[in-house]
């Protein structure tokens, strides 16, 4: 009786613990769902009151939540054009990092794949880190080199960027905001067209990733966003840094 008590009450506490933990302002939904560490208290009622609760704050049900891009009329919008290969300073890229060596000689795939790699095993990622440097590649590349620092996923995209364009990709960084506007954080990754599949592609030099389904497609931003918001099964590339799970259902999502 003495030990069932014990354990009764250590239960309550943990179960209190973790109501305070919601009422303070913890939202990773996520973590408690897959956290081992609780599931000795995941039949107790509170706890399932609680997680219900939190779920409100999960990013990826948000997201399932969500509608569909908007379109806006772009048409007082200045044209936009991607900068040719044959420019001066993208030139002096290609040429610095050598990048038809980097790409190799295989297929188009192949080649944003090789570059995009390139990036995120030769250059630290540090998403706290802001380069004090010039805002291009080599200057990004040369600050790691010198300083040992890593750079942050904008910088590590605006690298990547230059480097696509250099090689005749049509590339962008894109900004990937939280739907929460009090959540300051944000993520940064490229999107660059293959003309052999006649779409954009999620490239994350940060991570090294991209993301596919289930028949291996490499898939954009928005087949991305898609997927999630109808519960679609998807998939990273095995040269990834990171989980599945912590990429997809929270850190993009």
């Amino acid at each position: 009786m003495l030990v069932y008590n014990h354990y009764s009450i250590k239960k309550k506490q943990a179960v209190s613990s973790f109501e305070k933990a919601i009422l303070w302002g913890y939202t990773d939904y996520r973590n408690a769902l897959n956290d081992q560490d609780l599931d000795n208290i995941r039949k107790e009622s509170k706890f399932v009151k609680a997680l219900v609760q939190l779920k409100q704050y999960d990013k990826l049900t948000l997201l399932q939540q969500s509608g569909g891009y908007v379109s806006a009329n772009s048409d007082s919008l200045p044209i936009f054009t991607y900068e040719v290969a044959s420019d001066r300073n993208l030139l002096a890229v290609k040429n610095f990092f050598n990048l038809d060596s980097i790409a190799g000689n295989g297929d188009e795939i192949s080649k944003i794949r090789n570059i995009m790699f390139f990036v995120a095993n030769s250059i630290k990622y540090d998403g706290s880190n802001w380069a004090l440097c010039e805002f291009d590649a080599i200057d990004f590349y040369n600050y790691h080199k010198a300083t040992g620092k890593g750079i942050n996923c904008r910088h590590k995209a605006m690298t990547l960027n230059e480097m696509y364009l250099a090689m005749g990709f049509k590339s962008r960084y894109v900004t990937c905001m939280p739907k929460d506007d009090k959540d300051t954080d944000c993520h940064v990754i490229n999107s660059v067209y293959a003309e052999t599949l006649k779409k954009w592609l999620w490239m994350d030099p940060s991570h090294g990733t991209f993301v596919m389904d289930d028949n291996n497609n490499l898939l954009s931003i928005e087949e991305v966003r898609e997927h999630l918001k109808n519960n679609q099964s998807l998939k990273l590339n095995a040269e990834t840094k990171v989980s599945k799970l912590w990429y997809l259902d929270s850190h993009v999502s």
